[in-house]
C-alpha cells in the first residue's frame, strides 16, 4: 500500500515529494529509502530522480516496440537507444554507458555471446538481461557464465522479464 502511494506521489510531482520517514522534503536528502518487506529505493539528486539508462539489442522490430512502450511507463528507467545488430549494439553500449541492457542472442551479424564477452572486460558493466528464443541449457549457462545477470525465454518468460523491469525500476541505485 505504501509503495503504491509513493508511486502516485512521484507521478504527481517528484520535486515536492515528502519523505514518509521524517516528513521533510526529499530535496534535502541525498538518498531516500522506503522499506517494506524488501528494500525499495529511489535516489534523489538536487530534487531529481536518478534515471537508469537502458538499451535494447534486438532484431525483432515488434519486440523492440513492445519493450519500448513498457519502458516508457517506468519512472526511473529511460530508453537510451535500440540496436538491431551486434555491431550497432556494441557501439550503442560504448556511447551510452547504460545501466541495463536487454540482449537477444540471435542477431543478424553475430550473437549475443560476443557482446557479453566485450562488456565483460569493462569495469562498470551494466546489468544484462538476455531475452532470447535460444533457450537450450547450454545457451543459458554460457550466457550466465559470460556475465549475463538474467536469462529469459521470449516464448514462456515474458512475464518474468516484465516483472524484472519493474523490480529494477524500483531498486536502489547509486550515483
Amino acid at each position: 500500500m505504501l509503495r503504491q502511494l509513493f508511486k502516485l506521489l512521484i507521478l504527481f510531482d517528484p520535486k515536492v515529494c515528502v519523505c514518509f520517514l521524517c516528513s521533510k522534503n526529499t530535496t534535502r536528502h541525498s538518498k531516500f529509502i522506503l522499506q517494506e518487506s524488501n528494500v525499495v529505493g529511489l535516489i534523489f539528486a538536487a530534487g531529481k530522480i536518478y534515471m537508469r539508462k537502458l538499451i535494447i539489442i534486438e532484431d525483432s522490430k515488434k519486440i523492440t516496440k513492445s519493450l519500448s512502450v513498457l519502458i516508457s511507463k517506468l519512472q526511473n528507467i529511460e530508453l537510451a537507444g535500440t540496436a538491431v545488430t551486434l555491431h550497432q549494439g556494441i557501439e550503442l553500449e560504448r556511447k551510452t554507458s547504460p545501466d541495463i541492457v536487454i540482449l537477444d542472442l540471435g542477431l543478424p551479424d553475430g550473437d549475443g555471446f560476443t557482446f557479453l564477452r566485450q562488456v565483460q572486460k569493462k569495469s562498470n558493466k551494466p546489468r544484462i538481461i538476455v531475452f532470447s528464443n535460444f533457450t537450450y541449457r547450454t545457451f543459458k549457462s554460457t550466457a550466465l557464465s559470460l556475465g549475463a545477470d538474467y536469462f529469459f525465454d521470449k516464448i514462456t518468460e515474458t512475464d518474468r522479464l516484465i516483472d524484472m523491469l519493474f523490480e529494477l525500476n524500483e531498486l536502489e541505485t547509486s550515483l
